[in-house]
């Protein structure tokens, strides 16, 4: 089990979202709006955000596990994602991460 593998989501207004990476069983998992990552040919979301949150890249990101460490990495999505304030395209994550997608609350 990694060490780095409960992280909090913030979307919006929205209550934050703990999420186990590890409970997922997967070693990608796909964050998005509605149910698929990007058209309804391509793969199906894992963590699935409300399709009338428009703010949400339907391919928003992707969590991933290398070498024992989960990471994170933005999908080109529109509004991307930020950790401490600032906006990043690919992260290491750590135990109690809070990751915000897409527009935080103050900006909308």
């Amino acid at each position: 089990m990694a060490d780095n593998n409960r992280i909090t989501i913030y979307i919006g207004n929205q209550e934050p979202q703990i999420y186990d990476l590890d409970s997922f069983q997967s070693d990608y998992i796909r964050l998005g709006r509605g149910p698929y990552h990007g058209n309804e040919n391509a793969v199906v979301n894992d963590i699935i955000i409300d399709p009338q949150i428009s703010f949400i890249s339907r391919a928003h990101c992707t969590f991933f596990r290398a070498d024992g460490k989960w990471y994170v990495n933005d999908d080109k999505s529109v509004n991307g994602l930020e950790f401490n304030g600032v906006k990043f395209e690919s992260k290491v994550l750590h135990d109690g991460d809070k990751i915000y997608i897409g527009k935080r609350s103050e900006e909308r």
